[in-house]
């Protein structure tokens, strides 16, 4: 795997630790919520080094992501205990409690660690979707909440396309179809999410109620799904819309990066998650048809909710995880949509 090239200067905890070193400068700001970075050329070459993104924590612990290049990508900390410079470091971590997955990290100056993640896409959804990030760095366990994540991470693979072309730096890779010798395919190869597969998104939905006479919703602001009140799988979507008694959400999906039976698993496992109480979950055939459907209920005294999905394969390796959520153990009447959803 390639190496970012990132200076030491640019860790030190009170500056971005996106900036770039003598070397790099920095020729556009991203911004996306909480998350800040930018896009560095090369001064010497004129091309494109990286773009950066990091998210600031109250631990006093700042997260980072790099995309470089190459679409090679790595994941630094600053600020999470003293280090050595230019020693390596064991670091695992979990996501949502899965698995432990472990990597090796190298020191900077500032005490800033970076390491190198898998050539691997379900790994980089993994960090876009899911919600608890927990992590081992010389025996102290860290925990981090992965909000703005799936945009954030999609802005960086978009800044790296772009800057890529006007600097004048390999081309983004198209994906191809991989042998079966092949290692799994890159995360570079993974379809980004654009505005214009949003916008699309947001058609679907409304072509969608318009077949089931669905009048009384609304389309909900980014300000609206800003309110904490809702959902941390509700702000993370890419359309969302609300009604007397639900809300729903959509989001959007490289199956590339995520196959089908993969995302099924995930979302009955994050809902299971968060669930204090009884909790049930099953998966609902839809005979003829392309579809995959899942439900979750659970029965919390203080907190009950119950979600239908709806997995919808779309064109050009995208998915839709269409969802319609009741903060009841209510199962909402989804027999309209998905009827409706066959004809679409």
């Amino acid at each position: 795997m390639h190496v970012f090239r990132i200076f030491a200067a640019c860790v030190v905890l009170a500056v971005s630790a996106t900036a770039g070193s003598a070397e790099n400068v920095k020729v556009a700001d991203l911004v996306s919520g909480n998350w800040k970075g930018g896009a560095y050329i090369d001064r010497d070459t004129g091309r494109l080094s990286h773009c950066g993104l990091y998210g600031s924590y109250r631990s006093g612990i700042s997260v980072h992501f790099f995309v470089d290049a190459t679409y090679d990508w790595s994941i630094g900390f600053a600020g999470a205990g003293a280090l050595v410079p230019q020693q390596r470091y064991p670091v695992a971590y979990t996501i949502d409690g899965g698995p432990v997955n472990r990597l090796s990290g190298i020191a900077r100056e500032g005490n800033f660690l970076r390491a190198d993640l898998p050539d691997n896409a379900a790994i980089f959804d993994q960090f876009r979707y899911g919600e608890m990030l927990s992590v081992s760095i010389q025996g102290s366990v860290h925990r981090f909440r992965l909000t703005g994540t799936a945009k954030a991470l999609s802005m960086l693979v978009d800044c790296v396309a772009a800057h890529s072309r006007t600097a004048g730096t390999i081309p983004r890779p198209e994906p191809s179809k991989p042998s079966e010798s092949s290692k799994p395919s890159a995360v570079p190869q993974a379809r980004a999410i654009t505005a214009d597969d949003r916008l699309d998104a947001v058609r679907f939905v409304a072509n969608l109620f318009a077949k089931t006479e669905m009048r009384d919703y609304r389309f909900m602001t980014a300000d609206e799904l800003a309110d904490k009140r809702w959902p941390e799988i509700a702000r993370r979507s890419d359309v969302a819309w609300v009604s007397k008694d639900e809300i729903g959400f959509l989001h959007i999906f490289s199956t590339d990066a995520l196959p089908m039976d993969d995302a099924l698993a995930a979302a009955i496992g994050s809902d299971a998650k968060s669930c204090q109480g009884d909790f049930a979950s099953g998966k609902l055939t839809e005979p003829g048809s392309d579809l995959k459907r899942v439900f979750t209920v659970c029965k919390d005294a203080k907190s009950p909710f119950s979600v239908e999905y709806f997995f919808i394969p779309r064109k050009s390796g995208l998915a839709y995880r269409f969802a319609t959520y009741r903060f009841d153990a209510a199962r909402p009447d989804t027999k309209p949509l998905g009827e409706a959803l066959k004809s679409i």
